[in-house]
């Protein structure tokens, strides 16, 4: 027998009020595992590159936000020719330089914070986090708005 999910969602309202603060108390919780996760990566990508030497002399921030915008393209040509990556067959290309490009990212997140006279301006998961409740926000983001004559249709 299948559960109906949403009349059990209708009878815990109605015998002990709105479930809307327990979502909210999850999705808060969510929330900090998913920054827990992105500043260990951060961390872990940071660590990396300064014990390979990729940060003696200092880091160009042009350069490093070059870089990872040519993870994007070597992603972009993979997934265009639909190749498998050359150096991990196993995956497309697409998934590993997109993966390269988020170790770049996060390691100049990492070069950034570990630099910065006030590392709150560089909180990058929870930047993240505030932009993703920005967007839901947003009426160029709503499925309705994008859909009208000169909607964001991408």
């Amino acid at each position: 027998m299948a559960i109906d999910y949403k009349k059990s969602e209708d009878i815990m309202d109605n015998l002990f009020g709105s479930l809307e603060p327990l979502k909210e108390m999850r999705e808060e919780l969510d929330d900090r595992e998913i920054m827990l996760g992105l500043d260990t990566l951060i961390k872990r990508c940071y660590e990396d590159a300064k014990e390979r030497g990729w940060h003696d002399g200092g880091v160009n921030v042009p350069t490093k936000l070059a870089l990872i915008h040519s993870e994007i393209s070597e992603a972009l040509e993979g997934d265009r020719k639909n190749l498998n990556d050359d150096k991990l067959p196993q995956y497309k290309q697409l998934v590993v330089e997109l993966g390269d490009a988020v170790i770049r990212i996060c390691d100049l997140i990492g070069y950034l914070q570990a630099n910065a006279d006030n590392r709150k301006e560089y909180d990058f998961s929870e930047a993240i986090i505030k932009k993703i409740y920005y967007n839901r926000e947003r009426s160029d983001h709503n499925k309705d708005e994008r859909a009208k004559n000169g909607g964001k249709k991408y």
